[in-house]
């Protein structure tokens, strides 16, 4: 900032170098400002993409996602939970390991497919591509 001259510093080229250096302090230089800019379009460009995808319904609100598992989750686990009622009173009579095995393979088996069948309770998910 200072610039040296005989007998002393140049007031006037201090002063200048002093409010350059202050006004781009406060405003930024012209590097800042065209990045800052770049950046903000490459954010209005994403935004713009993720709003297409929802109104094309390539993109859903993970809201939507969270709700459709825990109904999915929820039908397992009450499908999953008959089955010793079910289940139960066929077992008692059963005298091999083997024969037991394979009723309840068969009986899982079944309550999987239809909960794969029926989706899910509420409809908000079932695992197919309807729009195509």
């Amino acid at each position: 900032m200072f610039v040296k001259v005989a007998g002393g510093y140049d007031l006037g080229v201090f002063i200048r170098n002093w409010v350059k250096y202050n006004v781009d302090a406060a405003t930024g230089d012209d590097k800042d400002l065209t990045a800052e800019r770049a950046k903000h379009e490459r954010i209005k460009a994403q935004k713009t993409e993720l709003q297409v995808g929802v109104l094309q319904r390539d993109l859903i609100p993970a809201r939507d996602v969270r709700r459709a598992w825990a109904d999915v989750a929820l039908a397992v686990r009450d499908r999953l939970l008959e089955l010793p009622a079910r289940v139960g009173q066929m077992l008692v009579m059963i005298k091999t390991a083997e024969h037991a095995a394979l009723i309840l393979d068969t009986e899982i088996r079944e309550a999987l497919a239809a909960i794969a069948d029926s989706g899910t309770s509420g409809g908000a998910f079932t695992g197919t591509d309807d729009d195509d």
